[in-house]
């Protein structure tokens, strides 16, 4: 019969062997500027981002960051235009329209814009301004399965990607329209009643 190790013994020694397996030979190497903007003010560093950042210098980079309208996001458009089925463009009657409709039609606006967002992240050269989007929208936390937001998800994207000024950091105030549906215009009438 084989002898057992108690277990006590049996998680001390692989606890011993784990912390020998992740101690570092030496100081961890200190990234550089332009390493540590691509990694805190992108969404990570794609193949060649952080040379680009060399190049043009961090202060310029960042200036031009700063400015999403100076940057040539051409390249963007084939990929957002690949979102199957797109209701990234409808109005807000024909979205909203769309909430007593059979499965998955309620639903495939919130597929668009999350897909969308995707094609973004991966393929936009306005890393800085969709970090900031993506900052928006969860700190606005608008949950998307809800019955009404789920199919007026668009609007709410573009709303937050109008009103999300890079340069400040900050968003513009009434950051939901009073002429849609929604929060802003419950809020507009109560401002009124006042």
């Amino acid at each position: 019969m084989a002898e057992t190790m108690p277990r006590r013994r049996l998680f001390s020694s692989l606890g011993s062997v784990a912390r020998s397996a992740c101690v570092p030979e030496g100081p961890a190497p200190v990234p550089t500027l332009e390493q540590h903007a691509a990694q805190r003010l992108t969404f990570g560093p794609r193949p060649g981002d952080v040379e680009a950042i060399e190049t043009a210098g961090y202060a310029n980079w960042l200036d031009e960051q700063l400015d999403p309208d100076s940057i040539d996001d051409s390249a963007l458009a084939p990929y957002l235009a690949a979102v199957p089925n797109s209701t990234l463009g409808e109005n807000w009657a024909t979205l909203y329209d769309r909430r007593n409709a059979s499965w998955p039609i309620p639903v495939q606006p919130l597929y668009d814009v999350e897909h969308a967002t995707w094609q973004r992240i991966l393929h936009s050269e306005r890393q800085l301004y969709e970090r900031i989007v993506n900052f928006w929208h969860e700190h606005f936390s608008i949950f998307g399965g809800q019955y009404i937001i789920r199919s007026l998800f668009p609007k709410w994207d573009e709303t937050i990607r109008a009103r999300s000024p890079p340069a400040t950091g900050g968003i513009a105030p009434a950051a939901v329209p009073a002429d849609g549906p929604g929060p802003g215009r419950r809020a507009a009438r109560r401002g009124r009643r006042r």
